[in-house]
């Protein structure tokens, strides 16, 4: 399949020779024109989202003393401190997975991009945090009783909601 042969070849590329200083892309035109994409083709507050994800992720590589200068310093062991760094910040794994799908999110952008700006998205290796799985929360009595009398309005309702019910769902 295609995408595969070209995460191969990405990979080949990759770890040949690096790309000539002159030819990489700007870190700070690439987020630009990420940015231009978010803010026409996303929701308003996605796209603010996406910016303060950028923002946090800047300062947290300089914190580190890491730099970013070109588009080739976007890549996943840069993502890995990211993550490791806000979790250590009390941050839950839900929204530190949403950072990360930010990140990804830009990755694919650059290989989609036309022409791409990255041969492979180098975020694609990046794993998200586990989520602890959740049953949901039963109803009471007094919910189900509400929910008897507001949400039933015929025979049908009110017994396959019953069953429902004392089934556990």
């Amino acid at each position: 399949d295609l995408r595969k042969a070209k995460t191969f070849e990405g990979d080949l590329i990759r770890n040949s020779a690096p790309l000539d200083p002159g030819s990489q892309i700007p870190w700070v035109r690439f987020k630009r024109e990420y940015l231009e994409y978010s803010k026409r083709e996303k929701a308003p507050a996605t796209y603010q989202s996406d910016r303060e994800t950028i923002q946090k992720f800047e300062m947290i590589l300089a914190k580190e003393g890491i730099g970013l200068h070109y588009l080739s310093d976007f890549n996943k062991t840069n993502a890995e401190i990211f993550k490791e760094k806000r979790k250590e910040e009390g941050l839950k794994d839900s929204s530190v997975n949403r950072g990360i799908e930010v990140l990804k999110a830009m990755g694919q952008w650059a290989e989609d991009h036309e022409p791409p700006l990255v041969e492979v998205n180098p975020m694609r290796k990046v794993k998200k945090k586990p989520l602890p799985k959740r049953k949901g929360r039963p109803y009471s009595r007094e919910e189900m009783r509400k929910l008897m009398e507001e949400g039933c309005w015929d025979l049908i309702d009110k017994v396959s909601v019953s069953l429902a019910y004392y089934a556990g769902k």
